[in-house]
């Protein structure tokens, strides 16, 4: 169940800093097992195949694998994925079993995400970020 609520501003210099990693985050790739993961151009590729994954899902997968090995709270992904709403620990279980099933995670031998019980999540596959060449970024951004 989804409610709005009001998102209270950050302190001035804290929207420079975050202005600053988010420019960061969008010239970067991410590789792990078959997956090359793109944020800036909101893709996912298994192999040479693009995989259909919902906008949630999306950014759950990229608050989590932005922080490989690192456990992120329920509540920290909720706030991220969900910046002014309110919604129940049961959304976030939803999306992230259908990033799962997406991932293939039901297959033997591949886990990308961890359950900390009573805490959160964890990226645990291996992941190789990259930075995406200039050129490459400007034909990301703009296809034409």
């Amino acid at each position: 169940m989804e409610t709005s609520k009001t998102k209270v501003p950050e302190a001035a210099g804290e929207y420079e800093a975050n202005a600053e990693v988010d420019n960061m985050k969008k010239t970067m790739e991410y590789l792990f097992g078959p997956f090359r993961f793109i944020p800036a151009r909101r893709t996912l590729h298994c192999g040479d195949v693009p995989q259909r994954i919902g906008s949630r899902a999306f950014d759950i997968l990229t608050v989590l694998v932005e922080r490989p090995s690192e456990p992120v709270s329920k509540r920290e992904l909720i706030n991220r994925v969900w910046p002014t709403t309110v919604v129940e620990d049961g959304n976030l279980k939803v999306h992230v079993s259908a990033l799962r099933r997406t991932l293939g995670e039901f297959e033997e031998g591949s886990n990308y995400i961890a359950t900390i019980i009573g805490r959160g999540y964890c990226f645990v596959g291996p992941v190789q970020a990259n930075k995406i060449a200039a050129e490459r970024q400007l034909r990301l951004i703009h296809p034409d």
